[in-house]
């Protein structure tokens, strides 16, 4: 049986640890500075600011939210103390994937979570003003859980193939 190759079997350590550092960094952006996250342009009165999330409802939903950044976090560090590609290792990253993609695609379905002001606030810029803001903004809500999803799918998948290839 042929040997596999030294960097198929074992894991990139920068690939975790640089996503364990975007993890962080996006725990922090939603936790603590969630407003930035929006639409900026240049009016009169100055800088306007449009964020993307209604903030009652993204503080309700931030235990959930956080919960699945925990996930991602505890992912990146099976994959870093396990060392390389295991088909027990994709499988439990799997399972992981499948509990936050579940979290994430009920708190972003909720349309609540949404700024309803944002396709109007957007209208004001003299560039959107011949769009359907509200058409694009309803389409780009339910667009997103199929982002999630495919994203979710793709690292599953890729973890996986990993795997699999590793096991020879």
């Amino acid at each position: 049986m042929p040997s596999v190759p030294k960097e198929t079997a074992e894991n990139k350590r920068g690939e975790s640890a640089a996503s364990m550092v975007f993890i962080v960094l996006a725990i922090i952006l939603f936790n603590f500075f969630p407003w930035i996250i929006g639409a900026y342009y240049q009016s009169e009165n100055g800088l306007v600011n449009v964020p993307v999330f209604q903030m009652e409802a993204l503080r309700r939903y931030l235990p959930l939210i956080n919960f699945a950044f925990g996930l991602g976090i505890l992912r990146e560090l099976m994959i870093l103390v396990v060392g390389r590609y295991t088909v027990k290792l994709g499988v439990a990253v799997i399972f992981l994937n499948l509990v936050a993609m579940t979290l994430c695609v009920a708190v972003f379905a909720d349309s609540g979570i949404w700024n309803p002001a944002f396709p109007q606030a957007l209208s004001q810029i003299p560039d959107f003003q011949d769009f359907d803001l509200a058409y694009f903004w309803r389409l780009f809500q339910q667009l997103f859980a199929g982002v999630l999803i495919f994203a979710y799918a793709l690292d599953s998948g890729t973890i996986l193939y990993r795997a699999v290839r590793a096991k020879g």
